[in-house]
């Protein structure tokens, strides 16, 4: 068990197992199964939280196999907590191993990471190996490499989940896609856009979709009609350039005229240079009142700094990755707490809002526009509440417990089925 600032999880693992324990578990001798990470944190949403607990919860053996820095510490998703202060390269977080291996620290050898050689990528390799599980569970290309190295030398079986869209990507995901997508038997995505184009190249893929909802055990969700007297915007997670952030601080630059009261509050952080932009710019248009962050929080922290508040963006810029992929984990966030979206057509978080009524998405993403469309909302009272109470409402069906039903039977009638037949 970890402990962060002094406090442990045990009173998490609780909330969790008396909360959301799956109705049925399979009916076989429970396999060990490796999740496979170089890039994400493993307390990533999607990774711990999400598939790592459901497994485990369902009497799966689950352990993280994932990089430490060069000095040896493992980081929380904002890199501001380390989660193993001792440097210790093995360590339990709820119910989960994990175990760490160090990135290189020469320039050879990080240059040798790169085209996967090296001393990094073979002790991750070698440790995979060890462990002998039945399933690997990989979260980036660069991680599906290597469940393939480790798939030569052992029996077993090799998901990748693609968090993001990967019909573009750097030069080592584009080549592990022409060289290594003939290679893969399983594949789980976070949306349909991805599904269907891997399935394009490889048409011989078991693919399944599971979106990123939100998981009952860590968010309460909740709707108090009280805020929308005095609604506060707000942005959920990091918040750099490319998702808007110029256009959002004059966005609000021009409501403090008409609507002093207003504020923004940034649920996560903003960093390095934007950090110094918005400071200057705060001081220069006197929102130091009116702009708040509540810097980087747990995953199970964030639902207490979203529940009083009454619109979310949306506002990511139009990159293949964002157009491709998706849709952003805030929508179903906002969902949880009756938050109306604004939302800058991105398609994946665009269909959600087409199907549940739940805000707005606005065409082309200019500060006009965002104007227009809060101060619509600030205007309308109504017009805000039907897209709070429709936003709350599509909580109870966009919520991890469907997501869990999918990923289970992915592993026991896909993954593990020795049979032809699948039966859900």
């Amino acid at each position: 068990m970890v402990k962060q600032n002094g406090a442990d999880f045990n009173h998490l693992n609780k909330t969790f197992n008396s909360i959301f324990v799956p109705d049925t578990k399979p009916n076989f001798l429970m396999p060990k199964v490796c999740m496979l990470t170089i890039d994400h944190s493993p307390r990533d949403n999607r990774i711990f939280f999400k598939e790592s607990q459901s497994l485990k919860n369902a009497g799966y053996e689950v352990t993280i196999l994932c990089s430490a820095d060069a000095q040896g510490f493992v980081r929380d998703m904002g890199r501001k907590k380390i989660l193993n202060p001792n440097k210790v390269a093995e360590f339990e977080m709820e119910g989960v191993k994990v175990i760490a291996i160090r990135r290189p620290k020469g320039v050879i050898e990080k240059y040798s990471s790169k085209i996967f050689k090296g001393k990094f990528f073979g002790r991750m390799i070698a440790r995979g190996i060890e462990l002998n599980a039945d399933v690997y569970h990989a979260h980036e290309p660069a991680a599906y490499y290597i469940g393939l190295k480790i798939q030569k030398r052992i029996e077993t079986k090799l998901i990748f989940d693609q968090h993001e869209s990967w019909k573009k990507g750097t030069f080592k995901e584009r080549y592990i896609k022409k060289y290594y997508l003939k290679d893969l038997k399983y594949f789980i995505s976070a949306n349909e856009i991805t599904r269907g184009n891997v399935l394009h190249l490889n048409q011989k893929i078991n693919a399944e979709v599971i979106y990123n909802y939100v998981h009952p055990g860590y968010y309460v969700p909740s709707f108090n009609e009280k805020k929308l007297d005095d609604p506060i915007i707000v942005h959920e997670g990091i918040l750099p350039f490319n998702r808007g952030l110029k256009d959002i601080i004059e966005m609000m630059r021009l409501l403090k005229k008409n609507w002093p009261r207003v504020k923004l509050r940034i649920v996560g952080e903003v960093f390095g240079e934007e950090k110094a932009y918005l400071k200057s710019k705060k001081e220069e248009y006197g929102l130091e009142e009116s702009i708040e962050e509540t810097g980087w929080l747990d995953y199970e922290d964030v639902g207490d700094h979203l529940k009083d508040c009454s619109i979310g963006l949306i506002t990511k810029d139009y990159t293949d990755n964002n157009i491709l992929g998706g849709p952003a984990l805030k929508i179903f966030s906002y969902f949880a707490y009756g938050i109306a979206v604004v939302d800058v057509n991105l398609p994946e978080s665009t269909r959600f809002l087409d199907s549940t009524d739940a805000g707005v998405s606005v065409k082309v993403r200019t500060v006009e526009n965002l104007y227009l469309v809060i101060e619509r909302l600030l205007k309308d009272r109504d017009l805000l509440k039907r897209y709070c109470l429709n936003s709350y409402k599509a909580h109870e069906t966009h919520v991890w417990k469907s997501e869990e039903k999918k990923l289970l039977n992915f592993y026991k009638n896909v993954v593990l089925n020795k049979d032809a037949i699948h039966f859900r």
